[in-house]
């Protein structure tokens, strides 16, 4: 989902979903020239809702980056939802994995739909 935080892209946005989306909240020493702005500096800019789904055992993004992107929405009093899973980590969706939590993915699941339906629906 990344083209969604593109400067030629943000606004063609209707709805966006970010699983595990780790990198949005980027220390100044992991930003390059390939990737001069870390996403989360373009909170301001999001026009699009936003749902996020997140392993709370996840190291990237953590719990605490996950704390900094939800404030960040807060402030800038955009619309998102962000649920956030126990014992789930980075890759809860994928099925083949040893990763692969069934309850965190058929409820991430359900909640896309949801939102999407919701989102699109008009």
């Amino acid at each position: 989902m990344w083209n969604s935080f593109r400067t030629d892209a943000r606004s063609a946005i209707t709805a966006e979903v970010i699983t595990y989306p780790g990198g949005v909240v980027a220390a100044k020493e992991e930003l390059s020239p390939a990737r001069p702005v870390a996403p989360i500096d373009y909170t301001a800019d999001l026009a699009a809702p936003l749902l996020g789904l997140f392993g709370n055992d996840d190291s990237h993004p953590s719990p605490a980056q996950v704390d900094l992107h939800e404030a960040e929405l807060q402030r800038y009093g955009k619309a998102y939802e962000f649920h956030r899973y126990d014992g789930a980590s980075h890759g809860f969706f994928y099925y083949q994995a040893p990763i692969y939590r069934p309850e965190a993915a058929m409820d991430g699941w359900a909640k896309v739909f949801s939102f999407f339906s919701r989102q699109l629906s008009s």
